[in-house]
């Protein structure tokens, strides 16, 4: 039976999943315009589509485009006019250089405070009245290929590339139009770059309208709370966190669905910052919490998840909850507890699902991410603007480089979210790990920041983190998870920098407000204010918390992963 050919009728033969087209706004044909036309004289139809879509995530249909031509007036090529080879397949040799685009670039980049620039050519979610696919002034982020790579469409949707058949990672969806999925994806921004009260008032309005939404799901909401209270870290808003948080358990409790321990160590995390109770109280509320889930010092319980590969939340506050339960509680004969925070880390790790996927070889968003981000890494970027122009001192250059690597790989990732052809990991990263694709992608770029040669190097950032880069994602996929989990551990415990660079943080977050606000129009709670002059300060990169050995050859979380 499995010899016997398939009947020759329509639609029978291997199908194809074909993407539906697009709406594209004429705002966005027009900017365009003078690049496709000077691109469309020199080279075939396939080779403009490809190199379209690979510079700017700009992808409309063979039709839309010879509909568009057509009524230009530019007239079909003859092939013995053409430069480029007539073939069906594009590669990267074939697409056209970059002086043309900077050209484009040169004679189509509008001031960010000019009437037309603010009338749709920045970036923007579809339904804010802008451009759907428009760049904006920073849009020499999007990436073009080098000669050394062939031309592979990795940009799919995330169903094409991150779950195995048999194991697929359906992404949360939000009952919401693209005004507020703008607003999601600026709080995701602010809250990757430590922009905490930015990202509590728009987590705050967005949670109101699922609150409010019949179709919004529990694991939306669940997510949404967790991010809110992660980033409530004035006194303020720490106060008005604890008592939403409060208000959604007694909702949840009577579902069955509470998260006790994540959500009472978010609470206990949320009553320290508002100043209102004395520390000693709250580190013997964390001791409790911790102490249910322990079956005794050296055995962890179960710790509810609803993630599909790793509660990744849930995995910080156990860290940090346990490095309060080792230097607070006693023991009978008032001796310090004997347990080890690794080996309980470890179990934790085992029992989520993310050992079994990975013996199963099923890809994780992590693996997706490093491995797009060592891509995009080899073709040519720009800084934007706004982040590129932050000012710093010797001290200060590898903070600002981390910065500008991420703000840069985060527009570009943007770009394709926009073109509806995000990055194969970008769908499921949430509904997988319990953290915004954004708080991926900025904990994958200090990963690699943090092994960057020295500033002062003669490359530019990108060069020096693609080396560091690909090196990462040589990684067995166990000393990669451990590589991530102590970086993310890292980057939430630091949640308030030493005094001498307080001011330079103001000063990056003035920029990093002006970039987001330019970039999706959403009005920020606090806007971008004057920014403030940068004395001299150092600034000690990665230093402190190690959750692991610093041999990971030796760790025996390694185990996990093996069959």
């Amino acid at each position: 039976m499995g010899d016997t050919a398939a009947p020759l009728v329509r639609g029978s033969g291997p199908k194809e999943r074909h993407r539906r087209s697009s709406r594209i706004t004429d705002a966005t044909w027009d900017f365009y315009r003078p690049l496709l036309c000077k691109l469309y004289k020199s080279y075939t139809l396939v080779v403009v589509m490809a190199f379209m879509k690979e510079r700017f995530g700009f992808a409309p249909s063979k039709r839309q485009y010879g509909y568009r031509f057509e009524k230009w007036g530019i007239r079909k090529y003859h092939s013995t006019d053409k430069q480029g080879p007539t073939r069906n397949l594009a590669n990267a040799d074939d697409l056209p250089n970059e002086q043309i685009v900077s050209e484009f670039f040169d004679a189509m980049s509008p001031d960010l405070n000019s009437p037309g620039y603010a009338a749709g050519l920045y970036l923007d979610v579809p339904g804010n009245g802008a451009a759907q696919h428009a760049p904006s002034n920073a849009s020499a982020t999007s990436a073009t290929s080098d000669a050394g790579a062939s031309f592979v469409d990795e940009d799919t949707d995330f169903e094409d590339g991150l779950s195995s058949p048999g194991n697929p990672i359906v992404p949360i969806s939000y009952p919401w139009g693209a005004d507020d999925e703008a607003k999601k994806l600026v709080a995701d921004f602010c809250s990757a770059m430590s922009d905490d009260e930015n990202a509590f008032g728009l987590y705050l309005d967005l949670y109101d309208l699922l609150s409010n939404s019949p179709a919004s799901s529990a694991t939306a909401k669940s997510l949404l709370v967790t991010s809110l209270a992660r980033v409530a870290q004035q006194p303020h808003n720490a106060n008005r966190g604890r008592a939403l948080l409060s208000c959604y358990r007694d909702y949840v409790r009577t579902r069955g669905s509470d998260r006790p321990f994540l959500f009472s160590m978010l609470d206990a995390n949320m009553e320290e910052l508002a100043e209102t109770s004395e520390k000693s109280s709250i580190h013997n509320k964390i001791c409790d919490t911790v102490r249910t889930v322990l079956d005794d010092d050296t055995m962890l319980g179960d710790i509810p998840h609803i993630y599909s590969v790793i509660d990744l939340v849930a995995y910080h506050c156990l860290a940090s909850g346990l490095e309060v339960y080792e230097k607070t509680t006693t023991t009978a004969d008032g001796q310090l507890p004997t347990l080890s925070a690794e080996d309980l880390l470890y179990q934790y790790v085992y029992k989520q699902p993310l050992a079994e996927a990975i013996r199963q070889g099923d890809d994780s968003p992590l693996r997706g991410c490093i491995t797009w981000c060592v891509r995009q890494l080899k073709l040519t970027h720009k800084v934007p603007e706004k982040i590129a122009s932050i000012p710093c001192d010797d001290s200060q250059r590898r903070w600002c480089d981390n910065v500008g690597l991420f703000c840069t790989l985060w527009h570009t990732m943007l770009l394709l979210v926009q073109n509806g052809t995000p990055p194969p990991w970008y769908g499921p990263c949430e509904s997988a790990l319990g953290i915004s694709p954004s708080e991926l992608l900025v904990s994958v770029c200090w990963m690699v920041g943090a092994e960057v040669s020295s500033p002062d190097s003669v490359d530019d950032i990108f060069k020096r983190a693609n080396t560091v880069a690909e090196t990462i994602n040589s990684l067995p996929e166990a000393k990669l998870w451990i590589k991530f989990l102590r970086t993310f551990t890292w980057m939430n415990k630091l949640v308030d920098p030493g005094d001498d660079d307080k001011t330079f943080e103001a000063t990056l977050l003035q920029h990093s407000r002006r970039y987001i606000s330019a970039t999706l129009n959403v009005q920020l709670p606090f806007p971008a204010e004057p920014v403030v002059d940068i004395p001299e300060s150092d600034f000690h990169f990665l230093h402190g918390l190690e959750p692991f050995a610093t041999d990971d050859s030796n760790n025996h979380m390694l185990n996990i992963f093996l069959p």
